[in-house]
């Protein structure tokens, strides 16, 4: 278990960090450099003790858990220097690929940039964030609330794919789960996902005060609801600032900020807040449908050239490695990946 003293603490979705992305972004690089900014921005105003993500921290790319270079793993790297608060991330799927040789999560944990819910986890505890009020009264000594104790906020940190392992809620404090997965509850649906877990008869997250969670870029209002043990839970879908598809359309996102302060009647109290960060303007983020059909029109010409290529890459011993993956590691324009990849999945529906 880790032991944080402060006031105040802040998490953040996911920031799907990277240099480059297929996808329909101007420039990717200049949109992690922004959200790195941004949150490093936000946490300094708060005046932070401690820092959390819900997971997925580098990579956009599908299979890669890397930042692209080395310029963008260094501004990673200063990013969390420049924080200077102990900061944990959970493990997102993102963060699950390859291994230290090609996975940055893995390897700026390793250099001690952050904590992982891994490097926290305890036996008796799981992985767990104990955050202590350091707030004193007139006369130097630890504010405590109406119980007569000094408030703690436990902050539980459930990694992709533990969703069913079990929490241990701590009596007396407030009990926060950071949670990287397909949620529901009830019948509001928040995930598209076959396999989304009810929260209202999920059992391993009773007893949780607050679940923050991440995974599922579309930010949603919190929901209060009531389990049913009778315990009441407040759920937040906070999004995701990098937007990594076109289809992610909000022009903001939540992050929370969580707060210990002195009430009017001079005891210590607990704030959960959810803040809204606005974001960059669509039309500076993507390539607009009109600028995106020109450009193909102008290498439209190109897919004749490129069959040349294609059989090439056919042809050469990758050992077992997908055509789509060859394509993805070759030194050139996205744009021009992009018509590859449309000229392969033309190929494929002929064959059909």
């Amino acid at each position: 278990m880790l032991k944080v003293h402060g006031s105040k603490f802040i998490v953040f979705g996911d920031s799907h960090i990277d240099s480059e992305y297929r996808g329909k972004h101007i420039n990717y690089y200049e949109n992690s450099l922004w959200g790195l900014d941004t949150r490093l921005k936000l946490s300094q105003e708060e005046n932070i003790d401690f820092y959390a993500e819900t997971g997925d921290l580098s990579g956009a790319r599908a299979n890669i858990a890397s930042v692209g270079n080395r310029e963008m793993l260094a501004e990673t790297v200063k990013f969390f220097k420049d924080l200077g608060v102990p900061s944990v991330i959970n493990q997102g799927n993102h963060d699950m690929y390859g291994n230290e040789r090609n996975n940055d999560y893995m390897f700026l944990s390793r250099i001690g940039a952050f904590k992982t819910p891994d490097i926290i986890k305890d036996q008796e505890n799981g992985s767990v964030v104990c955050f202590e009020s350091n707030l004193k009264d007139a006369d130097g000594n630890p504010l405590k609330d109406e119980d007569d104790l000094v408030p703690q906020i436990y902050i539980h940190f459930v990694k992709y794919g533990d969703e069913h392992v079990q929490l241990k809620p701590v009596k007396n404090a407030i009990n926060v789960a950071i949670t990287h997965g397909d949620f529901r509850i009830g019948g509001e649906v928040y995930s598209q996902s076959e396999d989304a877990i009810d929260l209202i008869h999920h059992k391993p997250f009773f007893g949780m005060d607050i679940i923050i969670n991440g995974h599922i870029h579309q930010p949603h209002q919190p929901k209060t609801f009531t389990t049913v043990v009778g315990s009441e839970c407040t759920f937040i879908n906070i999004g995701s600032m990098a937007r990594v598809t076109k289809m992610e359309d909000y022009s903001a996102c939540f992050y929370v900020v969580m707060s210990f302060y002195k009430t009017p009647m001079g005891i210590a109290g607990v704030k959960f807040e959810p803040k809204l960060v606005k974001l960059k303007p669509a039309n500076e983020i993507f390539i607009q449908e009109e600028q995106s059909a020109l450009q193909k029109s102008d290498l439209i010409d190109a897919d004749g050239d490129l069959s040349e290529a294609f059989q090439n890459l056919q042809n050469f011993e990758w050992a077992g490695t997908s055509l789509i993956d060859r394509i993805e590691v070759l030194q050139i324009p996205d744009s021009v990946k992009e018509i590859m990849f449309d000229a392969l999945n033309k190929q494929a529906t002929q064959k059909l």
